[in-house]
């Protein structure tokens, strides 16, 4: 509240007057009003002035007291009035967690005092902090940048720093061979191509592979105290042995090869797998039967017979030959089986895989491949059986897609094209895996021989229940056992093959898709459903849903 003048004999100002100071507890801002003949109004320049030339800049004035003073002036009331706070200079000094640095933290004045040196001292004396790590040019600067610095601003620098202890590395192995990972590449929408595996790298005995570098020597640290921080020293680690490889004798930090084949890159160490690398399968090399993995440089001939345990890698063609393979195949041009003269002759095209198969095209070929498919082409006239993903054609590749023949998956069947605008009959089929079918089919026949034996046995009941003959009785209780024996393992047979038929049902997340056009003569099966496609469509996927075959158009991606 405005203190009451006290009568005075004193004439008024010709002016009225406000002037502004401190309290005597210095942290309040007080306005002195005399009032003169002529009144004054207040602004905000008015009270930037005053407070500057009062030395309380940007000291922190309240609405509330601005409110009552200019209420002290229209009413003509001298006195004194509250009108906002004084905010001294703070400063602050925190330390890192890991006690390596120091950090200042100054508020500037509002108002209130500024900064003192000898305050400033106090506060990093009170840290400990070593004088020589401490920055005396940086707090100069600081204390130069804070006399400019508009009041309440806050100002942060490092002022001291100590020094982290380096620890020294272990041996760095460093790997002195390529190694690609047989893997599909990604291309630049993220999607997987999998006709691009990688090349398959290869090593002969002697060649170097790994060198181990000597450890590292620790580098100690020190404190904001200027207390040393020990560091450890790396240790000499030694190679770890594997198959196909061997420490130098000329050199004990290198790792060279002591076979042919694959290298494979391990921890503090490497293995080499053998690898047979020719240049063609024909009549020169006889067939091959490996237990590794075969890189061949050209193609392979009509009649020649391939079994390998590891992968495959095929440069050229593949034509009219017999293909075992336990890992993965790639055949960078193609795949192609007789023609109708060479079939007469006995040859044809087939391919077992246990792994993924890529190829530029297949023909007239016989497929059964346990991992995905990738072709870069067309499947033409072709029997294919795949336990997971065909996937055939891309956008801009001429001739793409599948043509004529049969090409069965269990998970997915992605092609651009299906068929042809001659209406060549295409089958297109989403089915459980060549396993559970052929368990399928086993139980299916085994189910139709006992229920038929069964008849069979139950006919001979009745004709000899007919008969008057005198060892009716033994020969009828030795048919019924039988008969029993027949219905017990009929009922078992049942029970697994529902399961299995239970399992060839559950397809409901597999599909179909065609990317560009689907023609006429095309056959869609997933499971127990198939539609004869009867007119061209363009962009659509099949699936099954609620036991029916449904048809929709493909999303675009």
């Amino acid at each position: 509240m405005p203190q009451e003048s006290k009568p005075s004999d004193i004439q008024a100002p010709a002016r009225t007057q406000v002037s502004l100071h401190r309290n005597e507890a210095g942290n309040r801002v007080m306005a002195q009003v005399a009032i003169g003949k002529q009144p004054l109004t207040i602004d905000q320049n008015w009270l930037t002035a005053e407070l500057e030339s009062a030395e309380l800049k940007g000291a922190v004035i309240a609405k509330s007291g601005i409110l009552q003073l200019q209420r002290m002036l229209a009413s003509g009331e001298n006195g004194t009035v509250e009108i906002g706070e004084c905010h001294d200079a703070e400063v602050g000094l925190r330390l890192s967690e890991d006690n390596l640095v120091a950090k200042l933290t100054l508020k500037t004045a509002r108002g209130g005092s500024p900064l003192s040196t000898e305050h400033l001292n106090d506060v990093i004396e009170h840290a400990k902090i070593a004088p020589h790590l401490i920055d005396q040019k940086t707090i100069n600067r600081l204390l130069a940048a804070a006399h400019t610095a508009r009041p309440g601003a806050t100002l942060q620098i490092v002022i001291a720093r100590g020094k982290a202890a380096i620890d020294g590395n272990d041996s760095p192995f460093e790997p002195l061979v390529k190694i690609s990972q047989r893997r599909p590449a990604e291309r630049a929408d993220g999607s997987l191509d999998y006709r691009d595996l990688g090349a398959i790298p290869t090593v002969k005995p002697g060649d170097v592979l790994m060198r181990r570098h000597p450890p590292t020597k620790g580098v100690d640290g020190f404190n904001l105290q200027g207390e040393v921080i020990k560091a450890k020293d790396g240790r000499q680690l030694p190679f770890n042995h594997h198959k196909g490889t061997a420490v130098s004798e000329q050199d004990p930090n290198l790792l060279v090869a002591t076979v042919t084949g694959q290298p494979v890159l391990q921890q503090a160490g490497a293995s080499v797998d053998p690898v047979l690398k020719i240049n063609e399968v024909d009549m020169r090399s006889g067939h091959i039967d490996y237990d590794g993995t075969l890189m061949v440089k050209g193609s392979v001939s009509p009649g020649m017979r391939i079994k390998v345990t590891g992968d495959v890698q095929i440069m050229g063609m593949v034509e009219c030959a017999e293909i075992y393979v336990s890992g993965n195949l790639d055949v960078k041009m193609g795949i192609t089986g007789p023609s109708d003269d060479a079939r007469q002759e006995g040859l044809s095209m087939r391919v077992h895989c246990g792994g993924n198969l890529s190829a530029g095209h297949v023909e007239k070929a016989e497929l059964d491949v346990k991992g995905d498919i990738a072709i870069k082409s067309q499947i033409t006239h072709s029997q294919v059986r795949c336990d997971h993903h065909v996937v055939v054609g891309s956008t801009g590749q001429p001739r793409s897609g599948i043509v004529g023949g049969r090409v069965q998956a269990s998970k997915l069947i992605r092609a651009q094209t299906l068929g042809a605008e001659a209406g060549i009959t295409t089958e297109a089929m989403i089915q459980a895996s060549t396993d559970i079918m052929r368990q399928l089919e086993d139980h299916n026949e085994n189910v139709a021989c006992k229920q038929a034996d069964l008849g069979r046995l139950l006919r001979v009941m009745v004709d000899l229940s007919k008969t008057q003959a005198p060892d009716i009785e033994p020969r009828l209780k030795k048919i019924n056992s039988t008969c029993n024996t027949l219905k017990a393992e009929l009922s078992t047979l049942t029970v697994e093959r529902d399961q299995l038929q239970a399992t060839v049902d559950a397809i409901a997340g597999s599909c179909i898709e065609v990317q560009d056009a689907i023609y006429p003569r095309v056959f869609i099966t997933i499971g127990d459903k198939t539609q004869e496609i009867m007119d061209r469509a363009n962009q659509v996927r099949f699936c099954y849903a609620e036991g029916r075959l449904r048809q929709s158009p493909l999303k675009a991606k």
